[in-house]
């Protein structure tokens, strides 16, 4: 069991690079909303129908469109340790949500020359804010970084109501990792 030191935000750096990342994928996944739908193939996390997510009207979501496809991503669920970001495939293309709770940023990443999960995971805490390691352990790159070698794509903060009501035929992310149960209890990768 890997142990996260707990540092002071501003003195914390790469030294926790290795030991926060953790990044959605569908071996460590089980909607908690959406128990009858299955994870999807390839590594990609599960989705629930609107209609079926039990969620507040009030819960704030990342939402995309892709090709007049609707997907909206749970922001309670991306604010948890260790489950700032998820890799997803919308519409044939790769993305990336990410999210951090301490600055309240959020970023969405594309990249349209891919039809596999983007290589996108946390990579820890630095310069007060989020770190994400693009593809090999030596790129990374901070949250607000425009150098970032994706593109940036479109999206909106919106409450859940108002989000269902606009596309009720829309999947929604909502999560599901229980980050604080010992590795017996989680999923196998």
């Amino acid at each position: 069991t890997a142990t996260i030191p707990v540092l002071d935000p501003d003195q914390a750096d790469l030294a926790l690079a290795v030991t926060m990342s953790k990044t959605a994928t569908t071996e460590q996944h089980a909607s908690n909303a959406g128990k009858s739908s299955p994870d999807r193939r390839d590594g990609i996390p599960a989705a629930v129908p609107a209609k079926e997510a039990k969620l507040a009207d009030d819960e704030m979501m990342i939402a995309i469109e892709v090709g007049g496809q609707h997907q909206a991503y749970w922001i309670r669920n991306l604010s948890q340790p260790g489950s700032h970001l998820v890799n997803d495939m919308v519409g044939g293309l790769a993305f990336s949500i990410t999210y951090c709770d301490q600055t309240d940023f959020a970023r969405v990443f594309s990249d349209p020359g891919t039809d596999k999960p983007l290589k996108l995971r946390t990579a820890g805490w630095m310069k007060k804010q989020l770190a994400l390691q693009v593809g090999s352990p030596e790129n990374i790159h901070l949250h607000d970084d425009k150098m970032i070698p994706l593109d940036d794509y479109p999206f909106v903060r919106v409450p859940f109501g108002q989000w269902r009501s606009e596309h009720p035929d829309g999947l929604v992310y909502v999560g599901g990792i229980d980050w604080e149960a010992g590795e017996e209890t989680r999923p196998e990768k």
